[in-house]
């Protein structure tokens, strides 16, 4: 891979993880427009973020289904890519987790469980070989709905779907889904190792993580330490640490 990307922006969102109920919006995804819908982005985000998206979950496989249904109205060829991952945790007395009581110790257990990735596939012309992908991970920590990680990520993917949709690029145009990113990162890990045996061209790559936190306070967001020895005038305009930044991060040598 030549150039990875991992974009982190701020849209003007504040959700984290309340409990949030609204269907997705409704009528034709594939409505034409040079600009991002709000109201569109909303009402995606608030369905993404309606419960937890953990393993076996039945709102994970309800966003999944949803990841498939937008790209396929959008025109992308769409591929469901499944995978296998160990998914390790623990559970101390008098906790419970997805409905299975504790003993009275501690313990630890490992599970295989299934993910998929789904992908959404836009074909290039002149460079078709050439791969630049956008993506976000749509699922989410145990007992919090994930708004910002990451149902903040998939609703821009959808609306960044939509505005590169119907269009025609010199290079492949990919978009994806990742499952299992809240455990090792299991399903990119499962798509890199992939891409890698197969020899993929990937040129660019933009990743969707938690862009809708913006906060005015002082200290209500850290500018890391290390980065601050980087890029020294970045950390003196930042020097008061508010939530209202962007992180624009990558490596010129990948």
């Amino acid at each position: 891979m030549k150039e990875i990307i991992t974009l982190s922006f701020l849209i003007f969102l504040s959700y984290n993880c309340s409990h949030l109920t609204k269907e997705p919006i409704r009528g034709p995804a594939s409505k034409k427009t040079n600009s991002v819908q709000r109201e569109r982005f909303l009402q995606d985000l608030e369905h993404i973020a309606a419960y937890p998206r953990t393993p076996n979950s039945s709102h994970l496989e309800e966003i999944g289904n949803t990841c498939i249904k937008r790209f396929k109205e959008l025109g992308f060829k769409t591929i469901i890519d499944p995978f296998t991952y160990n998914f390790k945790y623990t559970f101390n007395i008098g906790e419970s987790i997805n409905g299975v009581e504790s003993s009275q110790r501690i313990i630890e257990k490992t599970t295989a469980l299934n993910g998929r990735n789904i992908i959404g596939i836009l074909p290039g012309t002149s460079k078709r070989d050439e791969i630049v992908m956008l993506s976000a991970h749509y699922d989410s920590v145990h007992d919090c709905d994930g708004a910002d990680d990451n149902a903040t990520g998939v609703a821009g993917l959808f609306e960044s779907a939509r505005l590169l949709a119907n269009k025609k690029y010199e290079r492949t145009l990919m978009l994806a889904c990742w499952d299992g990113e809240e455990h090792d990162r299991a399903g990119s890990k499962h798509f890199a190792k992939k891409a890698k045996k197969e020899q993929k061209k990937i040129v660019g790559s933009i990743v969707y993580e938690m862009i809708g936190f913006t906060n005015s306070e002082e200290n209500s967001q850290m500018f890391p330490e290390r980065i601050s020895f980087i890029f020294p005038s970045a950390a003196e305009v930042l020097a008061k640490n508010k939530g209202g930044f962007i992180a624009f991060l990558y490596d010129r040598k990948s």
